[in-house]
C-alpha cells in the first residue's frame, strides 16, 4: 500500500529522494520557512473580544489561543470574521495549534490568526505545524520562533490526500471524545436516579421506584437506612510517611494525583526503598480499598478510587485517606460510586475546609457524613449497573488513545515521507 523509508537521515543517493534541510525527502517535495508560506492578513482591534466579554452561551463562538477549541461565545455579530477561511489559529504564549473552517470571534492577547498561500492546502498546513516542535520561550515569544521554522511542501495533490488521511483519524478521535463524555452524563444521571430512587421494582403494569422518605440527606426509598460512614467502615486512615526517590525505584506510593481520573494510576506515584516488613504489611493496598482525595483543589476535593487487586507493591501515601470497608453490611463499589455521586452534586465542597490554595476534609468529618445503605442484594444490583456504564467509558478511552497513538504515527510518518501515499488506498484505511 506504500513505500517506508528506514533511514531518513541516511546520506545515500536513493532514486526519486533528495536530501534538503529537512532530510532524505522526495524529488517533488519543496521545503518553506512559515513566515515565507504566509499570506498576510490583519484583523482590527475591534475585531477581537477581552476574556471577561466571552460567555457559556452565545450566537458565534470565541477562539483564542488558550488550550480548549473554543473558549466561548458571543453575540458580538460585528465582531464576527467570516472571510478568508479556513484558518490556523496559533497561540503565542500557550503554541496552541487550531484549525477553523467556521465564523468565528478572536479572542484578545497573543492570538495569532495564520492563512497560507494558495499553494498550500489549509488543513495540510494546519498538520505541518502540528508536527513543528516549538520550544518553550516564556509569554508571547513563540510566533517569531514559529516564522522560522521550515516546513515540507509536497504537490498540493499529495498534500490533499495527506491532509484527508490525518483528518479521518482525528474525526474518529473526535467521534470517541464525543461518546466518552456522553457517557460520563449517562453516568451521573444514572447515579442521581439510583441513589436516590433505588432499583425500579417489577409491578403489574411493569417497572416502578420503591415509594420513597424524606431524610436528613434528602429523598431515598422506604426500606433504605441511613447510617454514618464510620458505622460501616473498618479502617480509615491516613497513608505513610516515607522518604522518597527522584528515580523510579522501590516500591511504588500513592501520591494526591494516583487518583485525579477517578481510578488508580500506577504511573502517577512516588517511589521508595526505604520500606521494611512493617510498612508493608500496615500500608500495601488491598482489593476493594478507596482511597479519597482529602487535601486537594476545590476541583478535586473528594475524588475517589477503588483497588481492584491486592496490591504487591504499592503503598498508602499521604494526602489520601483510606477506607476500608465492613463487607458483611457494605459493597465496596456501591460506596465508591456513592462517592463519585456525592463529588458531582458537590456535598464535599459543602463540607470541606478552605485554606489558600487547598481544601481539605479531615477524618472525623468523614466518618461522620451521613449515607444511604440498602440491602447488600440491592447495593450489588446498583453497583452493577454502574460498572457497566464505566466498562463502556473504558471501552471508548482506551479506543481513543489507540487513535491518538495512530494520529502521532502517521503525522510524523508522512510529514517526513517514510511513508508514502501516492498508491494508498484510502477507503481501505481501516480507523
Amino acid at each position: 500500500m506504500y513505500r517506508k523509508i528506514d533511514n531518513q537521515k541516511s546520506q545515500t543517493k536513493l532514486p526519486g529522494y533528495k536530501m534538503i534541510e529537512l532530510g532524505l525527502t522526495p524529488e517533488s517535495w519543496e521545503q518553506e520557512t512559515v513566515n515565507n508560506a504566509l499570506t498576510r492578513i490583519s484583523f482590527p482591534r475591534s475585531c477581537q473580544i477581552l476574556s471577561s466579554e466571552i460567555k457559556s452561551f452565545g450566537k458565534y463562538p470565541v477562539i483564542d489561543q488558550g488550550q480548549s477549541f473554543i473558549a466561548g461565545y458571543s453575540d458580538y455579530s460585528e465582531k464576527v470574521i467570516s472571510e478568508h477561511l479556513p484558518v490556523i489559529i496559533f497561540g503565542d504564549h500557550t503554541r496552541a495549534i487550531k484549525y477553523v473552517d467556521f465564523p468565528f470571534i478572536i479572542g484578545a492577547d497573543g492570538t495569532k490568526v495564520l492563512k497560507p498561500k494558495p499553494d498550500y492546502e489549509a488543513k495540510f498546513f494546519y498538520y505541518a505545524l502540528l508536527f513543528t516542535k516549538i520550544p518553550s520561550r516564556g509569554y508571547n515569544r513563540h510566533f517569531s520562533l514559529l516564522k522560522e521554522k521550515v516546513i515540507p511542501k509536497p504537490p498540493l495533490p499529495e498534500q490533499r490526500k495527506i491532509a484527508a488521511i490525518l483528518s479521518t483519524v482525528q474525526k474518529a478521535i473526535e467521534i470517541e471524545k464525543t461518546l466518552i463524555e456522553r457517557t460520563k452524563e449517562l453516568k451521573k444521571a444514572m447515579m442521581h436516579k439510583l441513589f436516590t430512587e433505588g432499583i425500579p421494582r417489577q409491578a403489574r403494569n411493569g417497572a416502578r421506584s420503591e415509594k420513597q422518605k424524606i431524610t436528613e440527606i434528602g429523598p431515598i426509598p422506604e426500606s433504605w437506612e441511613v447510617v454514618r460512614l464510620g458505622e460501616v467502615a473498618v479502617l480509615i486512615r491516613n497513608g505513610v510517611t516515607i522518604e522518597q526517590e527522584k528515580d523510579k525505584i522501590g516500591y511504588k506510593i500513592t501520591r494526591i494525583e494516583t487518583i485525579s481520573n477517578f481510578f488508580i494510576d500506577e504511573e502517577r506515584v512516588g517511589y521508595s526503598n526505604n520500606v521494611n516488613k512493617e510498612i508493608l504489611n500496615k500500608y500495601l493496598i488491598k482489593n476493594k480499598d478507596i482511597l479519597f482525595s482529602h487535601i486537594n483543589s476545590d476541583t478535586h476535593i473528594g475524588k475517589t478510587a477503588i483497588a481492584k487487586k491486592d496490591y504487591e507493591d504499592l503503598l498508602h501515601g499521604m494526602n489520601l485517606l483510606l477506607i476500608r470497608l465492613n463487607e458483611n453490611v457494605t459493597v465496596p463499589e456501591f460506596i465508591n460510586y456513592l462517592f463519585n455521586h456525592f463529588y458531582f452534586i458537590g456535598l464535599f465542597k459543602k463540607i470541606c475546609k478552605r485554606a489558600v490554595n487547598q481544601s481539605s476534609i479531615n477524618q472525623a468529618n468523614l466518618k461522620s457524613i451521613q449515607i444511604p445503605l440498602p440491602t447488600l442484594p440491592e447495593q450489588q444490583a446498583i453497583a452493577s449497573i454502574l460498572s457497566i456504564i464505566d466498562q463502556k467509558i473504558e471501552h471508548h478511552t482506551t479506543k481513543k488513545q489507540k487513535l491518538e497513538e495512530l494520529f502521532r504515527t502517521l503525522l510524523h510518518e508522512l510529514m517526513t515521507a517514510r511513508v508514502r501515499v501516492d498508491k494508498i488506498e484510502f477507503d481501505n484505511l481501516i480507523i
